[in-house]
């Protein structure tokens, strides 16, 4: 049993660790006065946190000296350089390592080595460098690691390291590397205390062209390029002239004729003094194709402008443009736009650019300004939309919920211009509904250029999974005993974080092993089990902490050491002092469980990009490996859709049947709500919407208004127009309207164990939902205010319906008999009781039935 004995004695020493005082370093610069800098090697077990000067401990040392390691084969070994600049700035720090040489002759190549503050791979697979500037009193650490050889000789090895900083003398590290002991097949990354798990920050899984399920590889006809469910059709500029869905109105199979999107083909338009600009030599070409994406490139020109159009699609849908205008010569500019022009009869919701989901406004007008997390347009119908996103090469993600204000969305310089660009949305001639995103007039100086990124994505994503969704019954807490959740009929338990086997936030590795026994037994009661693990906090537990600290705003996001939360200060004050002010501080709380109980939990934001998201997905591996979960459970990420992938890859390629939920808090509550201001007024499901087609099911969540219209419940909480189910959250939901889109909450926070056994009953899994915004569904309610869904069977169908009526109604049941397959004449009406949910009630097919405000029914129709 791994017991963290080493971590815990670490987490103590650097507690207990004392800055040198004055008079001691005056005696240690006296001691040394002609170096300008002093080079401190530490073990890994002292992790150093100090950058305003140095420890205590130090006080006796002569800096710049030697370091003596104990490594055993296959370890990923590491330790610390510190670098204090105790007369001088140092400028532009390089490192240069030696060989690790043997008295036998045997050898540790210097590539081996790596310092992970010099740079490495970042979370895209691409290599970067970072320049090191170390001010005047300030202490550097720089981390290290050597990856030793499995079949290393064990033996005594020696080599250096050159502290070079420019325009400086370099300082010489003589190393000691014993290496003895058993293999480590893991490399050390079993036990933290040995840092081994950095070399996670450089890790490319998962970086394929590998294809994820449901997806089927993208394929290319001429100009029409061909993915799940739906298909582009390029025009001569490389621009969509057809975006089509052929998803079927219950978002669970095709339909062969499709859904056309498009009135008119998308526009890029140039517009000058002398009016839209005329290119010439037009000039397309497709361009890299593999089963996972396919390019093309356009480019034309005019007399005073080039522009050069990059696109692609990925085979989840995903598509993207990148337009570069230059000027051959200085041009004076009214605008440059996009426009996309909409069918009136798939443009019914809309969601984005200041408007909560629903129906869609007969107009938008909006404009970019940074207090704002929106760049996203969705607009469609439930089974044929088109997300737009506007972007530029600036673009970073903005950090999530109310820490939003720490890092807010960059402006696209080329659609912002300062301030002059925005978007409308406009009813037209012919049946058009047009998106402009327009930028405005400017002068583009001979020379310059202008990029003007947009994403685009065709809605739904993919096909509902009805029976993944009807079969997965949730129980979100750990129970007492794991027969009490199969006796309450729930299969699926979500592991949330807080708990004895999960105690501090996304870091489960501390007590992975009682999660794996947990695991196990849940597994031999044919019980899925998901963990609570996501990027966005990171616990002041992790044992590299003061290493990811050492990068400098890399992973631990820069602030000003003030968070939205402000109850429990001592965690603030912990962090500011180990971790210094330019921290924003996260989630925090006294843990209440048997085995943590009182114990403090603080934590830090991190960066959204950074290549924390490479550790992160090892450790997913590697707790897959470890403990055999079955998939994770998502409390908002920070991270985008690139690595959602990644994360899906590596869940479907350990076993069959890992899932995904991801929860969302509601940005966009309204605009008095100070935390809806924090975080921007973004629209949920907008933040998240190209990363769905790696996501089980939505669990839109805290904050969410259960009075809500409708229209808002169809397109922001219930998934179902992008491929996916829903569930509730905030206290508990709404049970009656929830069933009306199929949704639940869960246990143990409500009790839908009736509703599960009427889905039994019934035989739900064979039944085809038909909700009240399928023109073909063949049960309506005489009130517009009380909505209706119909699960339909050969010879029986259940109905749910609920009320959005300002008080207590009465509404009857219109029924299309013939659509509905059933005779009149032999069907008879049921309103069995259901636990938690209704009692019996003995109503007739034609009467008027009460409905108390907020509140449904379920009716039972079956054929004799």
């Amino acid at each position: 049993m791994y017991d963290m004995r080493i971590e815990n004695e670490m987490f103590e020493r650097v507690q207990n660790e004392t800055p040198i005082s004055y008079d001691d370093l005056r005696a240690l610069m006296h001691r040394n006065p002609d170096k300008t800098y002093f080079v401190f090697p530490e073990d890994r077990t002292w992790p150093i946190y100090m950058t305003d000067t140095i420890p205590s401990r130090w006080k006796d040392r002569t800096p710049g000296h030697s370091f003596s390691g104990q490594a055993q084969p296959g370890e990923f070994y590491t330790f610390q350089l510190a670098v204090y600049a105790c007369r001088m700035k140092l400028e532009n720090i390089g490192i240069e390592f030696s060989d690790l040489v043997s008295e036998s002759g045997s050898r540790i190549n210097a590539e081996a080595f790596k310092c992970f503050n010099l740079g490495g791979i970042d979370c895209f697979g691409r290599p970067f460098s970072k320049n090191i500037t170390v001010p005047t009193g300030k202490l550097q650490t720089l981390w290290i690691g050597v990856q030793i050889p499995e079949n290393a000789e064990r033996t005594i090895y020696k080599g250096e390291i050159k502290i070079k900083p420019e325009d400086l003398p370099e300082t010489s590290i003589e190393i000691d590397l014993s290496v003895d002991g058993e293999v480590l097949a893991d490399g050390g990354v079993s036990e933290p205390w040995r840092h081994s798990r950095l070399k996670w920050l450089d890790s490319t899984i998962a970086i394929d062209d590998g294809i994820t399920a449901p997806y089927v590889p993208v394929s290319q006809e001429g100009s029409t390029i061909k993915y799940l469910c739906r298909e582009t059709t390029l025009n001569a500029d490389g621009l969509p002239a057809s975006l089509v869905s052929f998803v079927n109105d219950t978002i669970d199979g095709l339909t062969e004729d499709g859904r056309e999107i498009l009135a008119a083909p998308v526009k890029f338009c140039v517009v000058s003094d002398n009016g839209e600009v005329a290119w010439r030599d037009s000039k397309f070409s497709m361009g890299e194709k593999s089963d996972a994406k396919v390019c093309w490139h356009n480019e034309k020109s005019s007399d005073e402008l080039v522009l050069k159009c990059d696109g692609w699609v990925e085979y989840d849908g995903f598509t993207g443009y990148r337009i570069t205008l230059k000027a051959l010569k200085t041009t004076s500019l009214k605008d440059v736009y996009l426009e996309v022009p909409f069918r009136r009869d798939v443009a019914v919701y809309a969601m984005g650019l200041g408007h909560k989901g629903g129906y869609r406004p007969a107009s938008v007008d909006w404009k970019w300004e940074m207090t704002l997390n929106q760049d996203t347009l969705w607009m469609g119908d439930v089974n044929a939309g088109l997300m737009i996103r506007l972007l530029g090469p600036e673009y970073e993600k903005p950090h999530m919920l109310f820490y939003y204000v720490n890092k807010p969305l960059k402006m696209p310089k080329a659609w912002f211009n300062e301030g002059k660009g925005g978007c409308t949305v406009r009813e037209e001639e012919n049946d058009r509904v047009v998106f402009r995103a327009y930028s405005g007039d400017r002068i583009l100086e001979e020379g310059c250029e202008l990029h003007f990124y947009f994403d685009l994505m065709v809605t739904p994503v993919k096909f509902i999974n009805r029976e993944e969704h009807w079969n997965c019954r949730y129980y979100h807490s750990i129970p007492k005993k794991v027969e009490d959740v199969v006796k309450a009929g729930a299969n699926v338990i979500n592991v949330h974080h807080g708990k004895a086997m999960s105690p501090f936030i996304n870091y489960p590795f501390i007590e992975h092993e009682a999660l794996a026994e947990f695991v196990k037994e849940c597994h031999k009661h044919g019980i899925k089990t998901k963990l609570y693990y996501t990027v966005k906090e990171l616990t002041y537990r992790m044992v590299e902490l003061f290493a990811f600290k050492s990068l400098n705003g890399e992973i631990i996001a820069e602030g000003n050491g003030v968070g939205f939360f402000r109850y429990m200060q001592e965690q603030d004050e912990w962090l500011a002092k180990y971790l210094g002010p330019n921290f924003i501080p996260a989630w925090k709380s006294r843990l209440k469980n048997e085995k943590y109980n009182g114990v403090m939990e603080a934590s830090v934001v991190v960066n959204p990009m950074s290549r924390y998201n490479n550790y992160y997905l090892e450790d997913i591996n590697w707790m897959l490996e470890n403990t055999n979960i079955d998939g994770l459970y998502f409390d908002d990420v920070a991270y985008d859709r690139t690595i959602l992938r990644r994360v899906r890859k590596v869940l479907d390629r350990h076993h069959e049947g890992c899932m995904i939920d991801l929860h969302s808090w509601n940005y966009f509550k309204n605009n008095t709500i100070d935390d809806s201001r924090l975080a921007g007024w973004g629209n949920s499901v907008n933040l998240y919407i190209d990363g769905f087609p790696y996501i089980d099911r939505m669990w839109f969540g805290e904050g969410f208004d259960y009075d809500e219209t409708p229209d808002f419940w169809l397109i922001e909480m219930s998934g179902i127009p992008f491929g996916m189910m829903g569930e509730m959250l905030q206290n508990g939901g709404n049970s009656y309207r929830g069933m009306v889109y199929g949704m639940t909450g869960r246990l143990p926070s409500v009790d839908p164990t009736g509703l599960w056994k009427l889905w039994d009953e019934f035989g739900i899994l064979d039944a085809r939902m038909l909700g009240y915004w399928n023109s073909n569904c063949p049960v309506r309610m005489s009130r517009p205010d009380v909505l209706a869904t119909v699960y339909a069977k050969k010879d029986k169908a259940m109905i749910a319906a609920a009320s959005w009526a300002d008080g207590d109604v009465e509404a009857r049941l219109v029924i299309d008999w013939d659509a509905l397959g059933l005779d009149p004449a032999k069907t008879r009406l049921e309103v069995p009781e259901i636990h938690c949910f209704q009692s019996a009630q003995n109503f007739d097919i034609n009467d008027s039935i009460p409905f108390e405000k907020g509140k449904g029914w379920i009716f039972i129709l079956t054929q004799e």
